[in-house]
């Protein structure tokens, strides 16, 4: 059984990087253009805010990790990692959303420098915008995706932020509920 499910999500992977890539070089019909913008827009605002919280969470587990080792004598776990994947919530379900390694690393990083309050809320918002501003120009979306929005309220905290970013990402999925377009 385990065999058939990984065969499964990387299958399920494989289709999220082709969207992705499709979503790259759209043509045809504008209706069926914009349609599919969208939804590349929604799937990569909640990777976006998901991937942030990941590295903060993450950071703050591996430096836990850190000083237990030292603590100990142990050698210090390495450092933590995101994946180009994720799966999303959708009103529909669970799909893979796929966003580049190099600008998934550059979310999560922001999310780990936040964590060790190496960057502030105000500069993780204008840097996270300026990542969130470049996919929406790469993707050429009609509407631009608003990064860490969770981030700006005045009482969001790290520990709310997860249940924030889910409850977030399922208002924004109302045109997500189809599965990837082959």
């Amino acid at each position: 059984m385990g065999l058939f499910k990984g065969l499964t999500a990387s299958k399920e992977r494989q289709k999220a990087k082709a969207f992705y890539e499709k979503a790259l070089h759209l043509t045809g019909n504008p209706r069926e253009i914009r349609r599919i913008k969208a939804i590349i827009g929604n799937r990569t605002k909640a990777f976006f805010d998901m991937t942030f919280v990941e590295g903060a969470k993450k950071t703050e587990a591996h430096q836990q990790a850190v000083l237990e080792a030292k603590t100990t004598g142990k050698s210090e776990p390495q450092a933590p990692f995101s994946s180009a994947y994720k799966q999303v919530k959708t009103l529909s379900g669970t799909i893979w959303v796929y966003i580049p390694q190099q600008i998934t690393n550059q979310i999560f990083e922001l999310g780990s420098k936040y964590q060790l309050e190496l960057v502030t809320k105000g500069q993780a918002l204008e840097v996270g915008q300026s990542i969130a501003d470049d996919l929406t120009n790469t993707l050429e979306l009609d509407h631009p995706i608003e990064a860490l929005a969770f981030l700006a309220e005045p009482t969001a905290t790290l520990s709310t932020e997860e249940s924030e970013v889910a409850s977030e990402s399922d208002e924004h999925q109302t045109d997500i509920s189809e599965e990837n377009p082959d």
